[in-house]
């Protein structure tokens, strides 16, 4: 049983790990891109582009920061020891759907089977929240069956 949670932990930090570096790829072209038109254009035009870049640059630094603490949360995730409820540093396996109850992550694949980080301030979370194998949640017109709680 733990070796499914291991799976899936070490398949989210991948997951975030690969996004923190598209983050970090994405601000160096920006950068790279500033430069380059600061020495090609007007400097009213300069102006321009150097505000929407900086803003572009300083969200995309704030995601990468925030995907940073992301990948610090899921490296104190405890692997071992069985989880009977939904909750923090559980993997859920639902009848719609797999989760990771953590930190909100974009959905990513472990053993073939796909998981998406979901964030203990998502609406969906609280629905789930303390139940266990074999309940029944109705949340916003679907109803998910817990399959496995890990």
């Amino acid at each position: 049983m733990p070796l499914l949670k291991h799976h899936v932990i070490h398949a989210a930090q991948r997951k975030v790990d690969s996004m923190i570096a598209d983050h970090k790829d994405r601000i160096s072209d920006l950068r790279s891109a500033t430069v380059r038109d600061e020495i090609q254009e007007t400097a009213s035009q300069s102006e321009r582009t150097r505000e929407a870049d900086i803003e572009l640059l300083d969200r995309f630094s704030e995601q990468a920061e925030r995907l940073e603490h992301e990948r610090d949360v899921l490296a104190r995730f405890v692997v071992k020891g069985h989880m009977d409820t939904v909750q923090p540093g559980a993997v859920v396996l639902t009848d719609q759907r797999n989760f990771l109850i953590g930190p909100s992550i974009e959905e990513f694949q472990s053993d073939g089977q796909d998981y998406l980080g979901l964030s203990v301030q998502a609406p969906l979370y609280k629905a789930l929240d303390g139940h266990r194998k074999g309940d029944q949640v109705a949340f916003q017109g679907v109803t998910y069956v817990i399959v496995d709680v890990r």
